[in-house]
């Protein structure tokens, strides 16, 4: 009996302390030789599973695998929660992965685990048709402070910290098991790229349909994951949500939705600037369809800079093809048009083509420009970071509405890269018609160069109106909004004949020389400055029977756009002819002010072997007269009387004073003017033609000291002289004052006092002193008729 005792005693003592040591050395068993036989197939160098604890309810252990000193995986600790009952009945209740690091490599744009074969290895695709099935049922899975490193080449590894919590759920299946059937649980993520939200699945005929909702409330950090962002600045969240249908007997996806929004998005490279509408319009890209084909649609992103456009397309991706096509409509804000954008392409895993067609409506913006419908194609290649692209645009015309001009067939060639790697690509612009005033005034032909900076480009105008005109111009305009423009046109021979109605000439005024021009404008920060060199050589201007010949000026615009001339500008002219009036050698000195008004700062002429010179003053459009003075200096006596319609006289002398004069529309007005001879230089002056001269001398009762006197200035040495001019009316009344005496004893005497003709004697040289009044028509004299009025008119 008591051996009996003694045994039952014993036997649950020594159970307990089997079974204590059976489970103290089973992990060790098990590391020793069931774990390497079962790890044996696995495709990596180093594989180690070591269980750290084992009892009925749970079981803790580590795992690492590793390719070539490289690891793979890392589970410092895991843990397996049971009882002995849900072992028997296939389940585990929860499986905790607790700090496990999984090591990723990017082959191309694919994810591959290190040391696994790719997906499309015959290997991993036989693997995939069970890979739903499995011999143990997990209730629960617990992701604690989990990491998936991305390896790329040449670039910094994308970390992403994974934590999350899953219910799972199976069916049974034949030999004993277990098929997944539902998953459901939260996820976070964190690191490089920040998430978090729900996913799951459950289980439909042959397969399973898949949900996820997910929300990223600051997407800044992808900018840092890929080279293509480089210098990007990236703002704003997103959420996504879809779902799928997931066929478990191929392991392809059947059909799928997904919504990705991005309420609060922002997008700048340089000046490139993509936004959303506004919050409660949020960025929104939508997709469905299966793993042969797909459908999208892209709403509500806006292009902010360089100019306001939202943007929206819709289209369809065949996968297996790798092709693509679209629709899209793009709203300009400033025209307040749309225009359609047609486009197909196709892709790999390097390289994305695209061709495009384009068609926009007329528009017209703030009625200063209107442009008609026009049509644009190119192609599109994306290549690594590389964006290469041609533009093909035709546009029928653009009319400039302030100006009346219009722009007609316009056709442009541009080609576009970005990052600028190439300079070689050169493009094009032709305007075949320019129509200012409704008259056809020139063509444009542009060739268009990128360069690493921006676009550099040469021009070239010519005009049917100066034939040989050719205004060619070089320049470049930089990314950073900067302009360098250089223009110039050699000397070049023009007819103002040629010149068409809209330049509308004062009546009878015609001009013509020679023309050129050296020109020079930069922006830099938007703020304009340049240089215009203008030079105009044997010019001659005919106004009516007034001609200027032998014209020579040239003008320097030191400030553009600053229409003002430097000071001091030179004009020449060889000879002015203004009707009888003779001038010539005339120095001109100005300054033009602006566009309405020019400083004359000082006159230098020749006129009758003397100088004549003005002060200065201005001309503008908005003066109703002029009033200026003629110094005149050394004049010739005789060649003066002539040009003023006293003809034949000869002579020696010359004359100073000053001309004061008006001119206005009404005509010239000469203002208490006169000219004197140098005192104690006298000389001898004949006056051929007496008979003028008897017509300007006051009446004289004594006929015979007349006679004396006209005999006397057919050869008379006087003392002085002095010229008056003042204008009565439409004449210019000339006084002349003569003091002296003839050159020669006279055939005259004295009798009872007075002067009387007579042959005795030696002759008389009486003195005498005359004034001759000579009234002259001014618009015969200087030929100006209405042109002066012709001329202020049209100033």
């Amino acid at each position: 009996m008591k051996k009996r005792f003694h045994f039952f005693v014993t036997l649950p003592i020594l159970m307990v302390l089997g079974s204590t040591l059976f489970f103290l050395f089973l992990p060790y068993l098990f590391d020793l030789y069931l774990f390497p036989r079962l790890m044996a197939e696995l495709p990596f160098t180093e594989k180690e599973l070591s269980l750290s604890r084992l009892s009925p309810w749970k079981i803790r252990g580590t795992l690492t695998l590793a390719d070539e000193d490289r690891p793979t995986l890392s589970v410092p600790r895991f843990e397996l929660l049971y009882t002995p009952s849900s072992l028997i009945q296939g389940k585990i209740a929860g499986l905790l992965l607790d700090s496990a690091s999984l090591q990723v490599e990017m082959q191309g744009r694919h994810p591959v685990i290190r040391g696994l074969p790719s997906d499309n290895s015959s290997d991993m695709q036989a693997d995939k048709t069970s890979s739903f099935l499995l011999p143990l049922a997990v209730e629960t899975i617990i992701l604690k402070n989990c990491s998936i490193t991305f390896h790329r080449d040449l670039q910094k590894p994308i970390n992403i910290l994974v934590g999350g919590r899953f219910s799972l759920g199976f069916l049974e299946q034949p030999e004993h098991k277990k098929l997944l059937s539902t998953l459901s649980g939260q996820i976070q993520v964190g690191g490089d790229l920040s998430l978090g939200g729900e996913f799951g699945f459950k289980s439909v005929d042959n397969g399973y349909k898949v949900h996820l909702n997910l929300q990223a409330p600051d997407i800044s950090q992808l900018a840092h994951l890929s080279p293509e962002f480089q210098n990007v600045q990236l703002t704003g969240g997103l959420s996504l949500s879809g779902q799928a249908n997931f066929n478990h007997l191929n392991n392809q996806i059947t059909s799928y939705e997904a919504t990705v929004k991005f309420p609060r998005f922002r997008f700048r490279k340089n000046d490139l600037i993509f936004e959303n509408i506004s919050a409660d319009k949020p960025v929104t890209l939508q997709s469905s369809g299966n793993l042969k084909k797909a459908q999208y649609a892209l709403t509500n992103i806006v292009l902010v800079e360089p100019e306001e456009t939202t943007l929206d397309l819709k289209g369809e991706l065949e996968i297996f093809k790798r092709t693509f096509n679209g629709l899209g409509q793009l709203f300009l804000a400033r025209t307040n048009t749309t225009a359609k954008i047609n486009y197909q392409g196709t892709y790999d895993e390097s390289r994305t083509e695209i061709s495009y067609q384009l068609a926009g409506n007329a528009f017209t913006i703030e009625d200063t420009l209107s442009i008609n419908s026009f049509t644009a194609d190119g192609k599109v290649e994306v290549q690594g970071s590389t964006v290469t692209a041609t533009l093909n645009s035709r546009i029928p015309e653009i009319a400039l509405k302030k100006n009346n001009t219009r722009l007609v067939n316009l056709s442009l060639h541009l080609p576009f890269q970005y990052p600028p790697l190439r300079t070689d690509a050169a493009g094009s612009l032709r305007i075949e018609k320019i129509h200012y005033q409704g008259v056809n005034s020139g063509k444009l032909r542009a060739k268009l160069l990128p360069s690493a900076e921006g676009m550099a480009f040469t021009t070239l105008l010519t005009s049917p109106f100066v034939p040989d005109l050719q205004l060619a111009c070089k320049g470049s305009a930089q990314l950073t909004s900067d302009i360098t423009v250089n223009c110039h046109f050699p000397e070049t021979r023009f007819d103002s004949s040629t010149f068409p109605d809209f330049l509308k000439l004062p009546d009878e005024l015609s001009f013509n020389g020679k023309l050129a021009a050296v020109g020079e404008l930069q922006i830099k920060d938007k703020v304009p400055a340049g240089k215009l060199t203008v030079d105009y050589r044997d010019g001659t201007l005919t106004h009516g029977e007034n001609e200027l010949s032998d014209i020579n000026l040239g003008v320097v615009f030191p400030h553009l756009p600053l229409l003002q001339s430097s000071r001091g500008q030179l004009c020449t002219i060889g000879s002015l002819n203004l009707g009888k009036v003779k001038l010539s050698d005339a120095r001109i000195r100005f300054r033009i002010e602006n566009d309405q008004a020019i400083s004359l700062e000082k006159i230098r002429l020749s006129w009758c072997g003397g100088k004549v010179e003005t002060g200065g003053f201005s001309l503008s459009r908005e003066m109703k007269e002029l009033e200026t003075t003629l110094y005149c200096d050394r004049l010739g006596f005789t060649e003066l009387l002539g040009q003023f319609g006293i003809d034949q006289t000869e002579g020696q002398g010359s004359l100073n004073g000053r001309l004061p004069i008006h001119i206005s529309r009404q005509g010239l007005v000469f203002d208490d003017g006169f000219l004197f001879s140098t005192p104690g230089n006298s000389g001898i002056v004949r006056f051929n033609d007496t008979k003028q001269l008897r017509q300007g001398i006051p009446d004289i009762n004594k006929s015979a000291y007349l006679d004396y006197s006209m005999k006397a200035l057919g050869n008379f040495s006087y003392n002085w002289t002095k010229l008056s001019f003042n204008s009565q009316k439409d004449d210019l009344l000339i006084t002349m004052q003569l003091d002296g005496k003839p050159a020669e004893p006279l055939p005259f005497g004295y009798k009872n006092g007075q002067i009387i003709p007579s042959n005795r004697g030696p002759g008389l040289q009486h003195p005498i002193r005359l004034d001759v009044n000579f009234r002259l028509p001014l618009q015969d004299l200087f030929q100006y008729g209405k042109n002066i009025q012709s001329i202020m008119e049209n100033m």
